[in-house]
């Protein structure tokens, strides 16, 4: 989800939550790619920003085994609905993950 608490950083609700037992998908499978996810654009929805920060994130606990992790929905000037609006201002991230035995 959108957590808007950067996860390359020291952010206390980040650290709550993996402090409370949960695992970052995206660490856990991709441990040297950023999997930056914000900014898509700031001021002009019409102007592409590079992201730089990783806000939306998949967290797991329990019986559960993280297998792969993707971004996607990173460029909002492709990225459209079939209408043509731009989906968000962020990419999503998606998940495969695993029950463990």
């Amino acid at each position: 989800g959108d957590f808007n608490s950067d996860a390359e950083s020291n952010d206390a609700s980040y650290q709550l939550l993996l402090s409370a037992g949960f695992k970052d998908v995206w660490k856990q499978t991709h441990p040297n790619e950023p999997g930056f996810t914000w900014a898509l654009f700031l001021d002009n929805p019409y102007v592409y920003t590079n992201p730089f920060q990783r806000l939306d994130l998949i967290l797991i606990r329990g019986e559960i085994d993280a297998l792969d992790a993707d971004v996607v929905g990173e460029n909002p000037l492709t990225d459209r609905t079939p209408s043509g609006l731009m989906r968000s201002d962020h990419a999503g991230v998606t998940a495969s993950l695993g029950l463990k035995p």
